[in-house]
């Protein structure tokens, strides 16, 4: 999800303030794809982050039917649901964005409203109270079993998660400032002026927004030094150092010698 919004969102939007070239003015193609997958990549990426956070809270937790209530069944079944879900109310944007200007003019009003609000709402305003609300009953789950025996892998996968969540809500604000104002400014007439102004402090907001999209990166690698270590084995083709159990060592010298007997 990350990735699709920074290549069909993100990447036309830095191309467009670098070079002032429209790339979905250019291509009709790239403009049905920016609005239809566009959209659903926001709405799958903060949901995914937010069942994450939910994963955590479930894992951690003493109740043994909650730390098992995640299977790869049930996982796999809800992201077909869930891509379903966000995919099929959206799929009527390759039909009403086919203008040059890549804007939707035969759009009813009603399906403009249903997908400005239901992006807006799914992407700025319900994930941010999801992740702190889980954040906090993680950590109180993870303070209340401090004297339980944890692998060193489950804490830095839970420091992992944590970090992430922090993240996404600090970088979520300039987004939902920039929601509700959008909203708030859609029938006002401005100037030139205060529109300049406007897409100024926009631009600046969209910088601040891509590190909710890509920062995640960046903090697995400042919180898990096992993550920095498997992204130096694969930048440097370090081979990695596996010690091979003593069972498998004893096999492969005994099927050497009987070749060598043979």
């Amino acid at each position: 999800g990350s990735l699709v919004q920074l290549w069909t969102v993100r990447f036309s939007l830095a191309v467009l303030n670098l070079t002032g070239i429209d790339l979905l003015k250019n291509s009709l193609f790239y403009c049905e794809i920016r609005w239809l997958f566009g959209r659903m990549s926001s709405s799958i990426t903060m949901t995914s982050i937010c069942l994450a956070s939910i994963d955590r809270f479930l894992v951690t937790s003493r109740n043994v039917r909650y730390r098992y209530a995640f299977n790869m069944k049930r996982v796999r079944l809800m992201v077909i649901i869930l891509t379903l879900i966000f995919l099929f109310p959206l799929i009527p944007d390759i039909v009403y964005y086919w203008t040059p200007n890549c804007t939707s003019p035969g759009a009813p009003y009603g399906y403009r409203q249903y997908t400005t609000y239901f992006n807006t709402i799914l992407t700025n305003f319900v994930p941010v109270p999801v992740l702190v609300l889980f954040g906090i009953l993680t950590w109180r789950n993870l303070h209340a079993t401090r004297l339980v025996q944890n692998t060193r892998l489950e804490m830095q996968v839970n420091r992992m998660i944590l970090a992430e969540l922090i993240m996404v809500c600090f970088t979520s604000i300039p987004n939902i400032i920039t929601a509700i104002y959008s909203l708030a400014t859609t029938t006002m007439v401005k100037s030139q002026l205060r529109t300049a102004q406007d897409n100024l402090w926009l631009n600046i907001f969209a910088i601040l927004t891509i590190s909710t999209y890509c920062g995640s990166f960046y903090v697995y690698c400042a919180v898990s030094s096992s993550y920095r270590k498997k992204i130096q084995t694969i930048l440097y083709w370090k081979p990695e150092n596996r010690i091979e159990p003593q069972v498998n060592v004893r096999q492969n010298n005994t099927m050497y010698r009987s070749r060598m007997v043979t």
